[in-house]
């Protein structure tokens, strides 16, 4: 059985899907994760956010981490996502295709202590991490994909998130799944 089949079945539990995905070595995680479609993707933020997260994990355990993604979206699926310690805060931002166009979209995580963090492309750290793309605010080309973006995101595993994306408090019905690279 893999993840996608798991999420195709009719009475998966979060619980089932958690348990899956930590029997995965990183590889077949990573396999399984980024192939899911975009109604996998779905289903799995469903059944994430209508239940606690077995386990949570910890976005950056030393000063950075790495993410591959894949998101719902018709073209561009794929991408990384970077994630850093920096003054007290955790920062990130996106690697893909367009990056040279549009920037590498900035963010901001937050963590109110609930299961759910929130990537917010509104507040952009004032520099770069060592070795990281150049800041660029969220605007002009970036704006259509970043402007007032909001990622909520929630833990499926210590390595895996599932995440949905939303614009002034709405849900855009974009969707995307994280799976853990590096430390």
């Amino acid at each position: 059985m893999t993840l996608g089949s798991l999420l195709d079945a009719t009475g998966t539990t979060v619980h089932a899907v958690a348990s899956h995905v930590a029997g995965l070595s990183q590889a077949e995680s990573l396999g399984e994760c980024l192939a899911l479609s975009a109604a996998q993707q779905k289903r799995l933020w469903e059944l994430a956010t209508s239940a606690p997260a077995a386990q949570a994990g910890e976005l950056v355990a030393d000063t950075t981490a790495t993410f591959a993604g894949r998101n719902s979206l018709r073209l561009f699926t794929r991408f990384e996502k970077w994630f850093a310690q920096q003054d007290h805060a955790i920062v990130g931002c996106n690697r893909h295709a367009l990056s040279p166009l549009i920037g590498p979209g900035y963010f901001t995580v937050r963590n109110d202590g609930s299961p759910m963090l929130e990537f917010d492309y509104s507040t952009v750290p004032a520099e770069a991490p060592p070795g990281w793309p150049v800041i660029k605010q969220n605007s002009g080309l970036a704006r259509p994909v970043y402007g007032d973006l909001l990622d909520k995101v929630v833990w499926i595993s210590p390595d895996v998130l599932i995440g949905a994306a939303f614009r002034g408090g709405s849900p855009l019905g974009s969707y995307f799944v994280l799976v853990r690279t590096t430390q």
